[in-house]
């Protein structure tokens, strides 16, 4: 048995290789089962398919070297990936480089198109196309071509699993419960990591943090964890 640990950056940070160490160490001390650890970056200029390094040194010597695999979706070629049978080519190749002449409608056709997609099953068909929306975002005027484009005959499963979708996502809040949840994990990992370097954190801070709504702060609130001092300077960081 393995553990994947997928952590999704929408840009390189520096602190970002120390996070993902420590990320392993969590997980490898609560679970003590091997751990492949993947960074998957949304932004450009990530290499595409390569690894990063976190080193820690002391004294002149290295003490430990931590490697992780990195995913730079912008950097991969969409026509690699389209046409895989797993879903998730075609999915994450919304994110991808497509030839500069393929408008963003014609390139969300296609990717719709994919049996890969049509064929799994509606639950998770809505994720799927929820990632694809927040990837590929069509204006007024683009949104009338893709529908021009979508109204062709075969591309009858497609009109239908988007009516289905939409359906789906009026009668149970699909967006708003995944951001719910992505910031509720990360509330989490935030109290653990106090918890490891200080110890359980007193209820006012637990209140102020669950309080925070903004992915962007809990993230930078989660890197000033890995280099407070004490407590005291975690908490000054929320004034």
């Amino acid at each position: 048995m393995i553990l994947i640990h997928i952590e999704v950056q929408a840009q390189r940070r520096r602190a970002f290789p120390r996070r993902m160490f420590e990320y392993y160490a969590l997980f490898f001390l609560r679970h003590q089962i091997p751990i492949f650890p993947v960074a998957l970056y949304l932004s450009g200029r990530a290499g595409g398919l390569t690894t990063e390094t976190f080193v820690e040194q002391l004294f002149g010597r290295e003490l430990l070297r931590f490697r992780y695999q990195v995913v730079g979706l912008p950097d991969l070629s969409a026509d690699d990936y389209i046409t895989l049978p797993n879903p998730l080519g075609p999915t994450l190749s919304s994110r991808m480089r497509f030839r500069r002449s393929m408008t963003l409608p014609r390139r969300k056709t296609a990717i719709l198109g994919q049996r890969a997609i049509i064929e799994t099953n509606e639950g998770r068909r809505a994720l799927l196309l929820n990632v694809i929306d927040t990837f590929i975002q069509l204006d007024e005027a683009q949104q009338v071509e893709f529908q021009r484009l979508i109204d062709a005959p075969e591309f009858g499963d497609v009109r239908q699993m988007i009516t289905s979708y939409e359906q789906r996502g009026r009668e149970i809040g699909l967006q708003e419960g995944v951001q719910q949840g992505m910031q509720q994990g990360m509330q989490r990992l935030t109290m653990k990591a106090i918890e490891k370097r200080f110890g359980t954190p007193p209820p006012a801070l637990q209140a102020r943090i669950e309080a925070i709504t903004s992915p962007e702060e809990l993230e930078r609130l989660f890197d000033q964890i890995a280099t407070a001092a004490s407590l005291e300077e975690v908490s000054k960081s929320l004034n």
